[in-house]
């Protein structure tokens, strides 16, 4: 087809050029599919990226309310044990005072 020289059937020529077209349009057609899967892709990874951080900032505050559950359950054992020993304490000294 591509010999130099006359045209031995101009019908297939015709027929590659409409060919060639529909490949041209088709390619077309592709680009485009990637254009818009492109930026699908940029949207999506934008919403993971917000999803992250949201994530993060609900993890830090169960951190948070975690430690301040920690402590208020560290200061009431302090404070159980403190009024054990003030209540050995009392009582001890009631038994030395029964004995002198």
């Amino acid at each position: 087809m591509l010999q130099k020289g006359p045209i031995s059937d101009f019908a297939k020529v015709l027929r590659r050029r409409a060919h060639l077209g529909v490949i041209k349009e088709d390619l077309e057609k592709q680009v485009e599919k990637v254009v818009e899967a492109s930026q699908n892709l940029e949207s999506q990874r934008l919403k993971l990226i917000e999803a992250m951080k949201d994530k993060k900032i609900i993890d830090r505050h169960k951190e948070k309310q975690l430690d301040a559950w920690r402590k208020v359950m560290q200061d009431m054992e302090t404070k159980f044990l403190d009024e054990i020993g003030t209540i050995r304490h009392v009582r001890d000294k009631m038994e030395k005072a029964r004995e002198n």
